[in-house]
């Protein structure tokens, strides 16, 4: 294990959702219905969660003039649906995965959570499932004051690598997640980019042709002990 700090993502990379391809076509079809009256198609959906520049899409595709407005719907509609789900135990945490971050605790490694998840939606996650005692340190988003610093920017990433107090020269970090946001983020930020294929991306991504490759590609958790 030749990396010293592990910075992993949230939905759909730890994170498991029953069904998730569903589950988020079906928030932003929700959104997309109460600001246009329209309900996007298959087709519509599936390009969405491919895209790369869904902001753009929603400006451009759909129309819709503030983006923001968007988006704080939809988190409510999540925060929402989270719940319930959580309620009936249809939303659980990857025991490969954690059972992953334990060994690298144990081999005193520093890991991290950096998510586009809202934060309140991380504080009633972490309430549950008890983050604090996983992750060592956490970064997600406040939508009200900086909604920027979602990835694919690097913010999230150099906040909790400075809290690391990382230094590049003395150590390596990677950052381990399920979309080209995430290998975006990591690049921009220079560190490494593993990218771990869930079913939903082995459906709809074709990540070959994204601009930013990743440095790694793993299909479990468990390969990450053999980085």
């Amino acid at each position: 294990m030749k990396f010293e700090y592990y910075l992993f993502d949230l939905d759909n990379c730890i994170l498991l959702f029953n069904e998730p391809e569903i589950y988020f076509s079906r928030l932003f079809a929700l959104t997309m219905e109460f600001f246009t009256n329209i309900i996007p198609n298959h087709e519509e959906l599936k390009m969405v969660l491919t895209s790369s520049n869904i902001n753009q899409l929603i400006e451009q595709y759909w129309k819709i003039e503030n983006v923001d407005e968007f988006w704080h719907h939809y988190q409510n509609l999540d925060i929402q649906e989270r719940e319930k789900l959580i309620d009936k135990g249809k939303i659980s945490l990857d025991s490969t995965a954690i059972m992953v971050i334990k060994k690298l605790k144990k081999a005193n490694k520093k890991i991290g959570l950096v998510t586009n998840s809202p934060r309140y939606i991380v504080d009633i996650l972490t309430q549950k499932f008890n983050f604090s005692a996983i992750f060592d340190e956490i970064f997600s988003i406040d939508y009200e004051n900086n909604p920027t610093f979602a990835k694919p920017s690097p913010e999230g990433i150099n906040y909790i690598l400075s809290r690391f107090k990382f230094n590049k020269r003395d150590c390596m970090a990677i950052m381990i997640g399920d979309s080209e946001v995430d290998i975006r983020a990591a690049k921009k930020a220079n560190i490494f980019a593993c990218l771990i294929i869930k079913e939903v991306i082995t459906k709809n991504l074709d990540f070959t042709s994204w601009e930013e490759k990743p440095d790694y590609i793993i299909h479990n958790f468990t390969e990450l002990l053999a980085l």
